[in-house]
């Protein structure tokens, strides 16, 4: 997708049904706290993708890998559990799923930094709360 604009409505339809997912999850089935809010961080993430859209383009490629890596980051504190090789595995993966959105100019330096950031403070603060 090309233009901001062209991304709303995918973002719109994948908000909702992460929403559904939250509600069906944490309300209905009662999963794990942790699962749960894994799910809502993904919820609140694809909306504040949603909402910049109307105005900014940000990479989701980077908001995607960065959320992997901040719940890589988040589940391994909540938990106590050693996943440093995973992070460092979704860190190089980031960084190559960057270089790839720069090669094929979709993005800016600004775009994919600021995704990637958005995808990891989000589930850490969320998870981790």
């Amino acid at each position: 997708m090309e233009s901001n604009k062209e991304r709303l409505l995918p973002f719109f339809v994948t908000f909702v049904l992460y929403v559904l997912s939250y509600y069906l999850i944490a309300i209905k089935i009662g999963a794990p706290e942790t699962i749960t809010r894994f799910i809502l961080s993904a919820s609140i993430t694809v909306g504040i993708l949603f909402l910049t859209s109307f105005k900014w383009k940000i990479s989701a490629h980077m908001t995607g890998i960065g959320g992997l890596t901040g719940v890589l980051i988040a589940v391994s504190f909540r938990l106590g559990v050693n996943l440093e090789y995973y992070i460092i595995a979704s860190v190089i993966a980031s960084g190559i799923i960057g270089y790839s959105r720069l090669v094929l100019k979709a993005h800016n330096h600004y775009q994919i930094y600021l995704g990637w950031l958005m995808g990891v403070i989000t589930p850490v603060v969320i998870i981790l709360l």
